[in-house]
């Protein structure tokens, strides 16, 4: 029996054990879930964007990989309009003239 073990990164999703297999897409929204962002080492700003020191370097952070550091993580989906241009997009009307 398959137990719920993350979210999709991109639509959030519900996913089980069996569905962070290397090729696997989520069932949502086709994008595939054996990616960086879908990880719970995944830190933007630290080395390589992970909290796992000796990991791979993975240039695209939303394409499947073969890391075998990888780990589901249940918060990955941040929901809609948490994007990184979106919050950017904020902190620059904050300080316009």
């Amino acid at each position: 029996m398959s137990t719920k073990q993350g979210n999709c990164w991109h639509c959030g999703h519900a996913l089980s054990d069996l569905d962070f297999g290397r090729e696997a897409r989520c069932p949502g929204c086709s994008k595939p879930v054996h990616v960086c962002r879908n990880c719970r080492f995944f830190q933007p700003g630290r080395a390589n964007d992970c909290a796992e020191p000796i990991a791979a370097y993975v240039a695209e952070k939303d394409r499947a990989n073969f890391c075998d550091y990888f780990q589901p993580h249940a918060a990955a989906y941040r929901g809609p309009g948490r994007s990184q241009d979106t919050l950017r997009d904020a902190a620059d009307a904050l300080f316009k003239t």
